[in-house]
């Protein structure tokens, strides 16, 4: 019965017939993967009547609460009159975050008793509905909602790709394509992958409390090229500006791998709005890749304009080697960056 009442959840959401998203899950321990029924991205049975599904929603204004309170209670209310059951919403909309991903949620009692929960998420184009029935919904929000992975970058409405929390948005050349990110990377914060020009690059998004100095991003792009592993520390090249069609310019420094054919490494920040991007990319020709997808950059439906607008400019240092004090300031403030490189250590050195 449960199940029929995800069916039923999913019939009373008008799905758009835009490009989907792509969403994958680890199940947790008791539950498990079932075949889609029409209309859901994703279905999972749980213990005893346990469930969860995830389907495409209209068009919805995700930073209006009245408006998604309006859906959320609109969906309970079709839900109840195609079940004949009586769920009760318990509380207003709620919010809650899961690394990069929000949602808004309700939750409904049915015969007292904490029964479902119906959460909105993605973006204003094109969200998506979970719909997670269980004895203890709110203790299971963790593990499905938290666990949702967005399978790498996808097209959206106007077809070109947008990064995982929906915030850049690129056309890419031919000859360059995105990939799914795995799973280890997606738990690290990075939100696009691309392959092309016989490289391949990622991007990390920096939380505001990660911020550093604007004057010492350039310095730290340099440190943090210098520690990869692998890298001949006499050809790196110093820290560059590449101008992106959004507004916000990318400062990235490079140097050759010692390996025979092994190519480039590249180390880049992307500021955007009060936080940013780390840029990392490896290959036979990581500044390509990067000029050739990254120049048109534009706005993605997440981007705040007048947030963009504000980024603060990143300026260049005059040519000259780093000093003791510039080398311990950079080290310290690109901590976080310096670590990220690893990722590396974790994919296979074979670039596409």
């Amino acid at each position: 019965m449960l199940l029929a009442w995800l069916a039923a959840a999913a019939v009373c959401v008008h799905a758009r017939p835009a490009v989907r998203q792509r969403f994958s899950l680890s199940p947790p321990p008791g539950w498990r993967m079932i075949a889609h029924a029409p209309g859901t991205l994703l279905r999972l049975k749980g213990p005893e009547n346990s469930a969860f599904a995830l389907t495409p929603a209209p068009p919805v204004a995700l930073d209006d609460r009245a408006e998604v309170s309006r859906f959320l209670s609109g969906t309970l209310s079709a839900l109840d009159s195609r079940t004949g059951l009586d769920f009760r919403q318990a509380g207003p909309v709620r919010s809650v975050r899961y690394g990069l991903r929000s949602f808004l949620y309700i939750e409904a009692t049915l015969r007292g008793r904490p029964r479902l929960i119906l959460a909105l998420g993605g973006d204003g184009r094109s969200p998506v509905l979970a719909t997670l029935i269980s004895s203890v919904p709110r203790l299971m929000m963790p593990d499905l909602l938290g666990g949702l992975r967005f399978s790498g970058a996808q097209p959206d409405a106007t077809g070109l790709v947008r990064s995982e929390d929906g915030q850049l948005r690129l056309s890419l050349p031919a000859g360059v394509s995105a990939r799914p990110l795995s799973a280890e990377e997606s738990k690290r914060g990075f939100v696009l992958a691309l392959r092309g020009r016989g490289s391949e690059l990622l991007v990390l998004r920096l939380l505001e409390a990660e911020a550093t100095p604007a004057a010492q991003e350039a310095a730290i792009m340099e440190r943090t090229v210098l520690k990869e592993s692998g890298v001949n520390t006499a050809t790196l090249s110093r820290a560059r500006r590449l101008s992106t069609r959004a507004g916000p310019g990318i400062i990235y420094a490079s140097a050759r791998l010692s390996a025979k054919g092994a190519g480039s490494f590249l180390a880049g920040f992307l500021p955007w709005g009060y936080w940013g991007y780390s840029i990392l990319a490896r290959g036979e020709d990581p500044e390509g890749l990067l000029r050739a997808s990254f120049s048109a950059l534009s706005l993605g439906p997440e981007a705040e304009p007048r947030v963009i607008a504000a980024t603060p400019f990143i300026p260049l240092p005059a040519p000259s080697p780093l000093g003791r004090d510039g080398r311990l300031a950079a080290a310290a403030a690109g901590a976080i960056l310096v670590a990220v490189v690893e990722v590396w250590a974790l994919r296979p050195r074979r670039m596409l």
